[in-house]
């Protein structure tokens, strides 16, 4: 099956999180690094520029900057004045246009993936606009406004902990992976096959538990993770016999037609790489890939860090997809590229 992105009429550019909280300091006149003001001067300039240039360009109707999911790791720092400001960067880049959260562009790539499969289509078109919230107004950009909700300190304290637990456990599994020599190629396919495992091993065991009253932390996302691709199945899907449908949903999850959904392929591949590699689990690795597996396909430019830029290059999944992608140390050619829009 072969993805077309039917783009918008203005380029896309995703920024990481670290350029909201850089700019937040910048605009309010915080140190930059830590480690060492010298690099502060550098840092802001750089940043700054950056900055300018989206901003010039977005008021000339040559640029969006979506929002995304950034707000789950500023959030961690849990201080009002704080989230408030970035939210500020936010809206200042923005104008409070936004992707949708991570499961939805899943479950939206998903839709189209499925109906191909039984319709045996060999391609789906994919539209920027069914996940980005902009809308044309007499030719002009219109926005939705967007409420900057701050979640409880309790909701929080639970995010944190899921990350880190996250972090721990595939930060143990890759070093379980290195003494195992488990390839990449190996590993890749125990990632495309992780939903069908959720559903064939570990449903009827988190159901038993449940029933029991002797779940686990984590039972209910898990059953979340698992129920959403088979609610869509259901719905999408008429037939009655109940067996036969389920079986038929099984050989979607093993069909190339569910590999060559974006979010899918590029989460698969890069946690694939992540857990055969040499290099200790960054604290961030987690959310940088349900961000970049969601928004990736849909940008025209995409700014993350370092080792995520190394990991998709590596795989050439930024040609795969069109899309040019840069780290810090490319921020001037970004603006470079930016301005001749």
């Amino acid at each position: 099956m072969k993805v077309k992105i039917k783009a918008l009429n203005s380029p896309l550019i995703w920024l990481d999180t670290f350029v909201i909280l850089y700019l937040k300091k910048i605009q309010n006149n915080e140190s930059l690094d830590p480690r060492s003001s010298k690099n502060d001067e550098y840092i802001k300039n750089n940043v700054k520029r950056l900055f300018d240039v989206i901003r010039k360009k977005k008021n000339e109707k040559k640029l969006v900057c979506p929002e995304g999911e950034q707000d789950v790791e500023i959030f961690f720092r849990y201080d009002k004045s704080h989230i408030r400001r970035c939210h500020d960067v936010m809206d200042q880049l923005s104008s409070g246009v936004q992707f949708l959260p991570w499961s939805e562009i899943r479950i939206s790539q998903m839709e189209k993936a499925i109906k191909a499969y039984l319709l045996k289509k060999d391609f789906i078109i994919l539209d920027t606009n069914d996940i980005v919230n902009i809308t044309r107004i007499d030719n002009n950009f219109g926005f939705r406004v967007r409420v900057n909700a701050i979640p409880s300190n309790n909701t929080i304290s639970k995010w944190k902990l899921d990350k880190e637990i996250g972090n721990e456990k595939l930060e143990n599994l890759r070093l379980k992976t290195l003494k195992s020599n488990i390839t990449f190629q190996r590993q890749l396919e125990i990632e495309y096959n992780s939903t069908l495992h959720l559903l064939t091993h570990d449903y009827p065991s988190i159901m038993d538990r449940i029933f029991n009253g002797i779940e686990d932390l984590n039972d209910f996302d898990i059953l979340r993770e698992i129920c959403k691709p088979l609610h869509l199945w259901n719905r999408i899907h008429k037939i009655k016999n109940s067996p036969q449908k389920i079986n038929e949903f099984l050989s979607f999850l093993k069909s190339d037609y569910y590999k060559e959904i974006p979010h899918e392929y590029i989460s698969s591949n890069i946690f694939a790489k992540i857990i055969t590699g040499k290099k200790k689990v960054q604290k961030g690795d987690s959310y940088d890939v349900g961000n970049l597996s969601s928004v990736l396909p849909y940008c025209d430019y995409v700014l993350t860090d370092g080792t995520m830029k190394k990991l998709i290059q590596s795989m050439e999944i930024d040609k795969k997809y069109d899309t040019e992608i840069y780290s810090f140390q490319d921020i001037n050619l970004l603006c470079n590229k930016l301005e001749e829009l």
